[in-house]
């Protein structure tokens, strides 16, 4: 990702906080923030905000006072999104449009955990790669088609960035310092907090089996085959085979349809979909088919799921595409 360096003068970040956000997030993001402008040589000034400059709740219950309304911050270099549990409903118009007026001002504009859904309701992520924590992603993918959504903790494009959340927000933080003030100063962070740089905190020691992973995560609605992720990855089926039963006890194919299991699992719980388009959208050609994996997995049908679970409405945008 190309930007330049502002060692030369403060660098000004604001830290949107949406209701539910996670308080860990906020607090790893302002205070990685905080370490780098110990390094020498450049100064973060960073503040948090909120729509209306009002105390904002977060998803551990306490109320965190903010140090702004986002209307009153001037021309930050950077503007990262902070949510978390339920974004949907804490999509906010006024939140909306002045991220796209930061952005048009030449600000970098980030997302953490959902954070990267508003920004995607925003329109400042289509044609872009993006992600967002990974409970998220399967939904995300049928509102906003036109951004391509993956698994990784963190996404970077021109004057975008976004993270996966909870502990990948280190890796987030570093990547936003690395643009912001330079490499030099993102590794000296990264060595101040004992972090170790470019270590894949999936905590899998074999490369392979992370890309193999990864691989499945952003081929939900289309699974591959087993024999075609080894052939990706450079391992026969077999070697692939051990050592997914090593690291988790089950095969390569198992582990993949209980991702996709998962994600249904969600999509069942979170929205109104009809059964049939959640099946096709995690790669069940049939809906009986789907019935059946199911309740394999959870014990119960989708439908039962459904009934007894905390489903939300189906989502509508807060504001439409075509009136932007």
């Amino acid at each position: 990702m190309s930007a330049t360096v502002m060692s030369s003068r403060a660098v000004r970040v604001a830290v949107a906080l949406v209701p539910e956000h996670s308080q860990m997030v906020q607090v790893l993001l302002c205070e990685l923030l905080r370490i780098a402008g110990l390094t020498g040589g450049v100064v973060f000034e960073t503040q948090t905000c909120s729509s209306d400059g009002r105390p904002v709740p977060a998803s551990n219950g306490r109320i965190i006072g903010v140090d702004a309304a986002l209307g009153e911050i001037v021309r930050p270099d950077a503007v990262i999104v902070c949510a978390s549990y339920h974004p949907y409903d804490h999509l906010d118009r006024g939140l909306i449009a002045k991220l796209r007026e930061f952005e048009r001002h030449g600000a970098l504009i980030g997302g953490l955990d959902t954070g990267t859904l508003v920004l995607a309701e925003a329109g400042l992520l289509d044609g872009r790669r993006a992600t967002l924590h990974w409970d998220e992603i399967a939904l995300a993918r049928k509102q906003y088609p036109g951004v391509v959504f993956t698994g990784a903790l963190v996404e970077q494009a021109p004057r975008r960035l976004t993270g996966c959340g909870s502990l990948g927000t280190i890796d987030f933080a570093s990547a936003l310092i690395a643009v912001l003030a330079g490499q030099a100063v993102a590794d000296a962070v990264m060595d101040l907090t004992i972090h170790g740089r470019n270590e894949s905190k999936l905590a899998m020691a074999n490369p392979a089996l992370a890309a193999a992973v990864t691989l499945m995560s952003e081929n939900i609605d289309a699974p591959l085959s087993v024999s075609d992720i080894a052939r990706q990855v450079n391992l026969s089926t077999r070697q692939l085979t051990r050592i997914f039963e090593r690291e988790f006890g089950r095969g390569p194919g198992r582990f993949y349809q209980d991702m996709r299991l998962d994600h249904a699992r969600d999509l069942v719980l979170r929205t109104r979909f009809s059964l049939s388009d959640i099946a096709l959208s995690t790669g069940f050609a049939s809906a009986s088919w789907f019935s059946r994996a199911f309740r394999a997995r959870f014990s119960q049908s989708p439908s039962q799921a459904r009934s007894t679970g905390h489903s939300i409405p189906a989502f509508t945008h807060a504001t439409k595409r075509g009136n932007r």
